[in-house]
């Protein structure tokens, strides 16, 4: 549910997945959340850092992979979440994993303040 705009002003529509990080709640819009997936196979990166889980091939083309959850205790030990979050930065495609889809939809979207849903 929305929170109630001012009189006389429609809140805005916009589609959207609500996510948990870390205890902390995001809100991201379809605009750059593109796809909500189930984990594909990653190739690894040599000397990457511990949070850049790799590099995955999706819909043409190669797709870095970085996780939100803390790094795994032993190298190599892979993502601690089964989906990965397709995002679409600056027309770049990035992949998240370590978040909890805690919703999806269209939400009302106040001008000022937090979108509320249950």
């Amino acid at each position: 549910m929305g929170l109630e705009p001012p009189s006389g002003v429609a809140p805005l529509r916009r589609g959207a997945i609500i996510v948990r990080v870390g205890g902390e709640l995001a809100f991201l819009s379809s605009h750059v959340a593109r796809k909500v997936m189930p984990m594909p196979r990653l190739a690894r990166i040599l000397g990457a850092p511990p949070n850049l889980l790799g590099l995955t091939l999706l819909e043409g083309a190669v797709v870095p992979v970085a996780t939100m959850s803390p790094a795994p205790a032993v190298p190599g030990a892979g993502p601690r979440s089964s989906l990965l979050v397709l995002l679409s930065v600056d027309n770049q495609a990035v992949g998240l994993t370590g978040l909890e889809v805690v919703a999806s939809g269209v939400f009302d979207v106040p001008s000022a303040g937090a979108v509320r849903f249950e």
